[in-house]
Formats: C-alpha cells, sequence, structure tokens
C-alpha cells in the first residue's frame, strides 16, 4: 500500500499532475519589428510580426490593450501611419497563451515636438539649483530619458521643459523612476520629489488635469556608478507607458 508524506498545506506532487496529465505548453511570444520608433510626420512604417511557434495566430491591437481572440488577426505586414501602441500575442488550439510583445510607435513633428533640455556638470548629493549653475550645452529631444543625450558617466544634471498635451480631462497619474534624484512639476508645482541620492526607484503621484497644454519640467541629476531617468503615465484611455513624443511640445 503507497504512502505519502503530507505536510500541512502542501499537496501531493501526483494530486497537481497525475500521470496521465501534463499541462499544456505555452505558445512563442510574437515579435514586432520594428520595435519602439520615432517617424517623422511625412513617413510611413511598415510593421511586420514573426512568431516561432507553427499554426499559431497572432492577434494585436494598436492602443496597448491586451489582445485576445477578438483582437485584429495579423495575417501580412500593414502600415502604420499614426502614433499607436502596438501589443501582439499568439494563440494556438491546444497551447496556454505566451507572453505579448510591445511596439510604441510615435509620428512626431521635428519642429515642433519633443521637449528642450539643459545639459549641466558638477558634483552634487541632491538636486542643485540649476538657475545658479552653468549651462554646457542644450538642445531638444523628443523623450525624458538619458538615450538621446551625450552625457559622461559621473557628476552631470539635466532639465527638460516643454508642453504636456492632455486628450481628454480627467485623472493622471505620473510614474518617475531615476538613479539618482529626481524631480516631477506639472504647470510649475512640484508633483513628484524623488530627490537624494539612490539607485533606481519608481514614484508616482496623481493629478487632475484639463483638456489642453500643460507645462511640464523635470530635473535630474546624477552623482556616481548606475545612471537611470524614464517618466511614465496613465490616464483616461491610456495604459501606463513612457510619455510618447506626439504629446510633448516644445
Amino acid at each position: 500500500m503507497p504512502c505519502f508524506l503530507l505536510v500541512p498545506g502542501i499537496i501531493p506532487l501526483h494530486q497537481h499532475y497525475p500521470n496521465d496529465f501534463m499541462p499544456p505548453p505555452f505558445t512563442s511570444t510574437p515579435v514586432i519589428s520594428p520595435g519602439d520608433t520615432v517617424l517623422y510626420s511625412n513617413d510611413n512604417l511598415t510593421v511586420s510580426m514573426t512568431l516561432p511557434t507553427s499554426d499559431a495566430s497572432i492577434f494585436y491591437t494598436l492602443d496597448g490593450t491586451e489582445p485576445t481572440q477578438k483582437s485584429k488577426l495579423y495575417t501580412h505586414p500593414f502600415t502604420v501611419n499614426k502614433s499607436c501602441f502596438i501589443q501582439a500575442k499568439a494563440f494556438k488550439k491546444g497551447c496556454r497563451p505566451g507572453f505579448s510583445d510591445f511596439s510604441q510607435i510615435n509620428i512626431v513633428d521635428p519642429q515642433k515636438n519633443g521637449l528642450a533640455y539643459f545639459y549641466y556638470e558638477g558634483a552634487w548629493n541632491s538636486l542643485p539649483e540649476f538657475t545658479k549653475v552653468p549651462v554646457v550645452k542644450n538642445g531638444h529631444v523628443y523623450k525624458i530619458g538619458l538615450n538621446e543625450i551625450n552625457v559622461r558617466e559621473d557628476n552631470f544634471g539635466l532639465l527638460f521643459h516643454g508642453k504636456l498635451y492632455i486628450s481628454d480631462s480627467g485623472e493622471y497619474k505620473f510614474f518617475l523612476n531615476s538613479n539618482d534624484g529626481s524631480q516631477l512639476y506639472i504647470n510649475k508645482n512640484l508633483l513628484i520629489n524623488h530627490d537624494g541620492l539612490h539607485g533606481p526607484a519608481e514614484k508616482a503621484a496623481a493629478i487632475k488635469l484639463a483638456k489642453g497644454f500643460h507645462d511640464i519640467t523635470v530635473h535630474y541629476f546624477q552623482a556616481g556608478g548606475g545612471m537611470y531617468l524614464e517618466l511614465k503615465y496613465e490616464g483616461p484611455g491610456i495604459k501606463k507607458q513612457v510619455i510618447p513624443p506626439s504629446v510633448l511640445f516644445r
């Protein structure tokens, strides 16, 4: 007579997966090409999707929502000529759906979209008063972050400033992630204070915004070690995402 060691709260393995049953496999994750892309206003982009799993179907959305088998079926490459947040997932009979792939496509006007940035150099343990620090260089970028600016490894600061366009009135939540310190101002009021020396971490705060343009300013400094800066938001009809260049104006 077989016996099993019973431990309170633990279900014997044979009760999880009997010999005649194993959970179905997952489908592979589709690959969207290209990935996150910035396009100028007169450009068109061809989007394609590939999948290692045979006999599976890819369904996708263009608004960032989770795809289901009622979403658009991918059959061939298609053209994008407006900003969108593509999410794709594969489905196959007898398999469990796997993970989704994402791609954020941004259509911008190079004369209007983006933010102004100002770059400073100095050694600080907290954010300085940038109006009292000489500007080393300045320009404009399409996203709030470090990828578009040639910065040194340590001891520098950045100020981003411009306008954020809100298409629908309501409550918006902002997520500021940085290493080291940062601050977010909306309409010249401090919304998120993430100052000081620290590793990458996210702070969030919500605010009600009316339809239209709003001042947006981000302060950032890097002391040493790792560096990181990212700003996301979510709101009415907007899934949590990096703020797209198409709603940022300089």
